[in-house]
């Protein structure tokens, strides 16, 4: 397969099409000029019939079918003009077919997109894991503020002053005028330094004092809890219609909005698995499984974390087979090589790109007919 010369016919039929597109663009564009043309000589027509000059209203009338005329005609082109790319785009897809058929080609094409859906199945189970990790500091936030009264106190604290520090930002802002040469002045100049002195400071100062206490009860006890964990489910406190901080709601919101991220990229690894060819059943070892009791004790996101290590380290053990002669191993590198050269050529790049959506698109249709993963 000469796919130097494949990929050079098939860009100039790319192109041929853009020109073709180009064209019929042009027609039309002349087309809702002549439509507004018949519009001026209708009036026209209808005018002159009003003052009975006949000869006003045969000059509008012919100026009408000359209108009507092109109109046709290029109505008519535009549909040839389509027919045309019809054909150059049958041309196409007989070339992408080609090399679809190929049964060199398609197995390399299959590899490299079972590299790339690796890849992508790899980075989503990383996320899941981190939200499934995220999910666990939740929970235990939630048992320490449970047992601990006081750091309860200190979460609704924290949750209270960012409100009122995200509530005064805001009023701030919309007092904000340009008042030219980029000087930012207020609407109402006592209120904003009212803000910016006193409310916003105090504001953040009562932010980092309840903090302070809380992480430094975290980090005396050596819990595996960072700031960061806790400045994501402050951000995401929830106050009732009193104003008054509602932590049980602030924990199931964050839970909530965690588990909706999760299920979605539950959709993502079972359709990049089915796109590989199908659910793979991950074997483990009676080491790694370890006895019931033992997984059922461990928290979800360990069970989850575990598997996934599991599953990275088999696909980096993947060798050549043993036996394996040394020639025929050298040419399979060479023949790998040149197919890994093929991937530089636009025909190859658009297949590759055409064929990850097919598999893709079958692999939704299945979780769609399974009902999957509704998690």
């Amino acid at each position: 397969m000469d796919l130097e010369k494949l990929n050079g016919e098939y860009l100039k039929l790319k192109q041929d099409i853009e020109i073709k597109k180009g064209v019929i663009v042009a027609y039309e564009h002349r087309v809702q000029d002549l439509t507004l043309d018949k519009i001026i000589w209708t009036g026209k027509k209808a005018e002159a019939r009003k003052n009975s000059d006949h000869d006003a209203e045969k000059a509008a009338q012919d100026e009408l079918n000359k209108i009507d005329e092109e109109i046709k005609q290029l109505q008519e082109s535009v549909e040839q003009e389509k027919e045309t790319i019809k054909e150059f785009q049958g041309k196409i897809d007989a070339k992408i077919t080609e090399i679809k058929e190929n049964p060199e080609m398609k197995k390399h094409l299959d590899t490299v997109l079972k590299k790339k859906y690796e890849r992508k199945l790899a980075k989503v189970e990383k996320e899941k894991a981190e939200l499934i990790d995220k999910k666990d500091k939740v929970e235990q936030i939630k048992q320490l503020t449970t047992e601990h009264p006081a750091l309860a106190n200190n979460l609704k604290g924290m949750i209270s002053a960012y409100k009122t520090a995200e509530n005064l930002k805001k009023e701030l802002k919309s007092l904000e005028y340009s008042a030219g040469n980029g000087i930012i002045a207020y609407t109402d100049t006592t209120r904003a330094n009212e803000i910016k002195t006193n409310l916003l400071p105090d504001a953040e100062s009562k932010m980092e004092t309840n903090k302070t206490h809380f992480m430094d009860y975290i980090q005396k006890n050596k819990l595996d809890i960072t700031e960061k964990d806790v400045n994501e489910l402050v951000e995401k406190g929830a106050v009732n219609k009193d104003g008054k901080v509602d932590l049980e709601t602030t924990f199931v919101k964050r839970t909530s909005g965690l588990n909706r991220q999760i299920k979605g990229l539950d959709k993502s690894i079972n359709d990049y698995t089915y796109a590989m060819g199908g659910a793979e059943k991950r074997q483990q070892s009676p080491e790694q499984q370890g006895s019931a009791q033992e997984q059922e004790e461990k928290p979800k996101w360990f069970q989850f974390i575990k598997r996934f290590k599991a599953w990275r380290e088999r696909r980096n053990q993947q060798e050549l087979p043993e036996g394996t002669p040394k020639g025929q191993a050298k040419k399979e590198s060479g023949s790998k090589n040149e197919f890994a050269d093929s991937l530089k050529y636009d025909i190859m790049k658009d297949v590759t790109k055409q064929m990850q959506q097919e598999k893709l698109k079958a692999a939704k249709e299945v979780r769609k007919e399974n009902n999957e993963p509704e998690r």
